[in-house]
């Protein structure tokens, strides 16, 4: 009798397991952030918003997709336009279109970042990379980041993806690429140098050109006016002499005029010459010249 009862009992607690088993099996929860796909026996059924929801127990499954904004690292190895080899680590930020959830997994499952998404960026990365060489490729690193974040962002939006930021953080040549680089940039850098001494010479040997120009100018400047100096006082000379000669002419007419007009005057200064001559003639005389003679009056003669 205890035998069937203890049988009995577990019988009833083994059914009870297997309809809280079911019970609990019929629900699930979708987080926030995230679709629901709801599939039964594989076969999708529907998506279903975030919160509390029944399902059949072991026909039906909800996988959990989140919608959120989410990035993908990985390494893409390409090659630019001349050759040179190189790998970039590879950043993409990106969400899911709520409304392209079923497109996504009927198409490309939950896994579709690394399925699709991946395999687009490097595709594209590598077509972007073909029409940069290795030089422009470091010299124009933003435009080069700017045109390959375009052209996966357009490819994405065929499979409901949305693309918001691609980020090449790291670029890395070969070895013996980077020591050719180092090489060229030490060649750049010195030849550079020599320009710029090359220009300070030549700012040098126009300084030294201007200042003698200066001087040069400054000395014609200081000649033409000692000479301007010397003009100015050899007319004022020639002025002063001028005065004295006019003076001295003019002193000669008056004499000469008051002695047109006073003959006794004249008579006078001749008896004076008389008186003062030692009766000697001159002993020179101008070619051509008359023989001086004197005015000697009676009372002169007579003495």
């Amino acid at each position: 009798m205890l035998k069937k009862l203890g049988t009995g009992l577990a019988g009833v607690a083994v059914l009870i397991f297997l309809v809280l088993l079911v019970g609990l099996a019929s629900f699930y929860v979708v987080s926030e952030g995230n679709r629901g796909v709801l599939t039964r026996n594989g076969a999708f059924v529907a998506v279903v918003e975030p919160g509390l929801g029944f399902k059949l127990p072991l026909f039906d499954t909800v996988h959990q997709m989140e919608i959120r904004n989410m990035a993908l690292e990985f390494d893409v190895h390409v090659y630019s336009s001349d050759t040179q080899q190189y790998t970039a680590r590879v950043t993409v930020n990106y969400d899911l279109d709520p409304g392209q959830v079923e497109m996504v997994f009927k198409r490309e499952g939950i896994y579709y970042a690394t399925r699709r998404l991946r395999p687009l960026v490097e595709t594209e990365m590598k077509e972007v990379a073909g029409r940069y060489s290795a030089q422009r490729t470091i010299q124009e690193r933003d435009v080069y980041g700017t045109e390959v974040r375009d052209a996966v962002r357009d490819a994405a939006k065929n499979y409901g993806v949305n693309v918001t930021e691609v980020q090449i953080q790291n670029i890395d040549f070969t070895e013996q690429f980077e020591s050719a680089i180092e090489t060229a940039m030490l060649a750049k850098a010195k030849v550079e140098e020599e320009r710029q001494k090359l220009e300070q010479n030549r700012i040098i040997a126009e300084t030294k050109v201007v200042q003698a120009s200066a001087n040069a100018n400054a000395m014609r400047e200081t000649a033409q006016g000692n000479a301007d100096a010397k003009r100015i006082e050899a007319q004022a000379e020639a002025t002063r002499i001028a005065a004295i000669g006019d003076a001295e002419a003019a002193a000669i007419r008056a004499k000469a005029e008051a002695l047109r007009n006073n003959p006794e005057l004249t008579a006078y200064t001749y008896s004076l010459a008389a008186q003062n001559w030692n009766g000697a003639l001159p002993q020179q005389f101008v070619p051509g010249s008359t023989l001086p003679m004197l005015n000697l009056g009676k009372d002169a003669m007579s003495r």
